[in-house]
């Protein structure tokens, strides 16, 4: 519902000032565009962030049932430490803690497994924790409840792994004074070069086996830090599973110390592991539902059919999901972390005040997917909880199988048929809508807009159990549904496009473009398909439209909706083979005009004509003066333009500005960036960042363009004479892009750095000795851009009040 995924930490700055030598300069407010001078940051991606971490912390060091063997230790309070002193906000949870069901992703980021093996009773919840998206930190002998828990790889789920007790078995111990190295530049490892080399500390340290479990996870698994002696043997390993859950990563060593490449791993790895979701999604346990996800909730529903499919089917498109467990109700401290709330088939019913939160938090933003059925009582308890809405489940079933479209909607996309199983009937009146029906025209799913929030109702539980998930177009549709739904606040409208001879398989919403918008905390409408995009300009309004066409598509049949939202005063980033074609009146209006040049052989060298441009600086601090690509999706990968008078280009295929060579073209007067080249195929990092070149200049140029700059008012001068008191200067910044820091400044020099909390900023100057000073308050936003102003403090002598007799 929110635009930032993350919770910030925050103060007000409220500061004693005292004077130093008189100096006087002039006091502008300026856009700073580096904030060198300040270094409050956290090891994030790009964008300023604070991101939360639970450690576990169990007194308990005997071994659970399942482990079959291993040295574990109780150092948690040295992870908590370590994390903390990063500026990590850090929460140790215990077992009884998980077991009250405070693990969720909403709340944290990262789960730490500081060497020690989660209870038997908590196996499931922790298996919720990462199913759902959350990312594992693994220390030592942990990572043997990873293999256990299937996290490592769903075939090895069961067995602990431990050699030799395990057949093979893929982790090991190994104790003596060794070097480790990096093997691979990565983000958990960049802080470092490949090839350095570190010592480690003399205890005890698992290895895990680089020769045959590559075999069972291929590239899910990748060696990060290993033994000197044979880069098969990784003592930090990174996983990355393309189906189903979050991150792990795997760091040697008990936590007892920490060698300076353990502690900088660790700092990265929470960074790495963090997920940057789409949107949110709670699926409630607490009223009886017919179907759970896992096949743990049976104690909590009525069948113990599942649902996992569903849920890494969303999980695999950059959404987190939670679970809400009772006793928790649907209350507003529960729903306000979310944007959607999962709804199934309720066996018991809802309360007044549960409805209550529940459409009060549908009417600022947040958006229900409701699944219905055959029961009348169940159908009564959703009705009850819809009953503020314009949409309702009717009792009677249709007894049809298939289902066809309704009036167009954009959650067709893809989709054509979808099977059910003797379905119920969905009831619609203001602003509800019909989507898909039976042969009959019944509606059988439908949607509402209710406030600023959404509603899909599913008159069929059959669609989305694992039993139907993969029939005809249903899991396509409910991946439109979830999109649709978690846009419902979005002012952000996204196309991108692949080769589906050479990628059929995308997953678009792991493009560079989509993993940029996710990092900036932006909700948005994603679409791959040209009429779903066009229907989408015409029946919307976007505060941005980003038209990333790569491949042949028509996108140009978007033009006269395109040049409508420009002329409108909508923002554009865009992409399109046909820039070098003439005209196209879009082309014109956006600052230039095709001439014919392109280049369909491999992607051209990109090089930066204004490097100190913040769409090469912030807040990604793009390190080359090139971008380049090894790889070559689309065929055509250039478009030759000749600029007008209101475009500037920043970047070209040639060493210096030439005429018809530009590549990254600022247009429109500043309210479009157009690439006449494909970005989307740039995935190499050639400025050795860790992260993908596509991804970095994606980050900055929707950064630049969604967002405005930091500003910041005048106050007025001070003046007042010595002694005298209740004398402050008060200034009020705003940040669009979300506050982060503060500098203060007394005659040039900083006395004062920290958090800023986005409110007024004042400063007590009481206590001053004759004399002028400035002070300069510069602020930062969450990208980096930064604001300034000086305000001048006049104290004059004090003068002894003359009486008359």
């Amino acid at each position: 519902m929110t635009r930032f995924n993350h919770v910030l930490v925050l103060i007000i700055l409220i500061l004693p000032m005292f004077a130093l030598a008189p100096s006087l300069i002039a006091r502008p407010s300026e856009v700073l565009s580096n904030p060198t001078e300040v270094d409050l940051t956290l090891p994030a991606q790009f964008v300023q962030e604070s991101l939360r971490v639970a450690v576990y912390v169990e007194e308990n060091a005997t071994l659970p049932s399942y482990a079959t063997g291993g040295s574990y230790t109780n150092y948690s309070a040295n992870v908590i430490n370590l994390l903390e002193s990063a500026g990590y906000s850090v929460t140790a949870l215990t077992t009884q803690d998980i077991l009250d069901h405070k693990l969720m992703v909403a709340d944290f980021d990262a789960f730490v497994l500081p060497n020690q093996l989660p209870r038997e009773s908590i196996i499931n919840f922790v298996k919720d924790y990462w199913l759902g998206g959350g990312g594992i930190l693994s220390f030592d002998g942990s990572i043997g409840f990873c293999f256990y828990a299937g996290m490592i790889d769903e075939s090895l789920e069961g067995n602990f792994e431990l050699v030799p007790i395990a057949v093979p078995g893929y982790w090991a111990y190994s104790s003596g004074l060794y070097e480790v190295v990096i093997e691979n530049r990565h983000p958990v490892t960049k802080a470092f070069a490949v090839d350095d080399e570190f010592s480690v500390p003399a205890n005890d340290f698992v290895i895990i086996n680089g020769v045959d479990l590559p075999s069972i996870v291929g590239d899910k698994m990748l060696s990060l830090v290993t033994w000197n002696f044979s880069s098969l043997l990784p003592v930090v390993t990174a996983f990355e599973d393309p189906d189903k859950g979050g991150n792990i990563v795997h760091i040697a060593g008990n936590c007892s110390t920490f060698a300076s490449w353990q502690s900088q791993t660790a700092i990265d790895a929470i960074d790495w592991l963090a997920p940057r979701p789409k949107g949110r999604i709670l699926y409630d346990l607490t009223h009886n539902p017919n179907y759970g996800i896992d096949s743990w909730d049976s104690a909590f529903t009525q069948i113990t059919l599942t649902q996992t499919g569903m849920r890494d089917l969303l999980v695999n498109r950059s959404y987190t999901f939670d679970k809400l467990y009772p006793p928790s109700t649907l209350s507003t401290e529960n729903l306000e972390a979310y944007d959607i709330l999962f709804i199934h088939d309720p066996g018991t019913n809802f309360t007044a005040a549960e409805v209550t939160a529940v459409t009060e938090w549908v009417n600022e933003g947040g958006s229900i997917l409701a699944i219905a059925d055959h029961t009348i009582s169940h159908n009564q308890n959703m009705n009850y909880l819809l009953s503020n809405m314009d949409i309702a489940i009717n009792h009677t079933a249709t007894g049809t199988n298939a289902l066809t479209p309704s009036d167009k909607h954009v959650t067709h996309e893809g989709c054509t048929t979808m099977s059910c199983l003797a379905p119920g009937a969905v009831g619609t009146s203001g602003s509800a809508f019909s989507i898909w029906e039976d042969v009959s025209g019944v509606p059988v799913i439908g949607g509402d807009q209710h406030g600023n929030g959404r509603v899909t109702l599913i008159a069929d539980t059959a669609i989305v159990r694992d039993i139907g998930i993969t029939s005809a177009n249903n899991a396509q549709a409910l991946i439109n549904f979830v999109n649709w739904l978690s846009s419902a606040t979005a002012d952000v409208l996204v196309y991108t496009d692949r080769n589906p001879a050479i990628q059929p398989d995308y997953n678009y919403y792991k493009s560079e473009v989509v993993l940029a918008l996710n990092g900036l905390g932006i909700q948005y409408y994603l679409t791959s398909d040209v009429d779903f995009f066009n229907l989408s300009l015409a029946t919307n309004s976007w505060d941005l439209v980003i038209s990333d066409g790569n491949y042949y598509t028509a996108i140009m049949t978007c033009e006269t909706e395109l040049l409508a939202h420009m002329e409108s005063g909508g923002k554009l980033i865009m992409r399109d083979w046909r820039f070098r074609y003439t005209g196209y009146p879009l082309w014109n209006y956006l600052g230039f005009e095709g001439n014919g040049t392109s280049i369909s052989s491999n992607p051209p060298t990109v090089y930066l004509w204004a490097s100190a441009h913040p769409i090469f600086n912030l807040p990604a601090d793009y390190g080359a003066t090139n971008i380049n690509s090894t790889h070559a999706f689309f065929g055509t990968d250039f478009s030759g333009v000749t600029l007008f008078a209101n475009a500037t280009a920043i970047a070209g295929i040639s060493t210096s500005p030439e005429e018809n060579t530009a590549a990254i073209v600022l247009g429109a007067n500043g309210r479009a960036i157009c690439n006449m080249f494909s970005i989307s195929e740039y995935i190499d990092d050639t400025d050795d960042s860790t992260y993908s070149d596509a991804f970095e200049i994606f980050t900055n140029e929707i950064a630049y363009l969604y967002f405005d700059r930091p500003t910041i008012n005048h106050p007025d001068d001070v003046t007042y004479m010595e002694t005298e008191t209740g004398n402050e200067i008060s200034w009020t910044p705003a940040a669009d892009a979300g506050p982060w820091e503060y500098t203060v400044r007394e005659n040039g020099s900083i006395i004062e750095t920290g958090l800023w909390n986005g409110g007024v900023v004042t400063i007590n100057v009481d206590g001053v000795n004759a004399s002028l000073t400035d002070y300069q308050l510069t602020v930062f936003d969450r990208l980096g851009y930064s604001v300034s102003d000086l305000v001048i403090l006049n104290v004059t002598e004090y003068v002894e009040p003359t009486t008359t007799t």
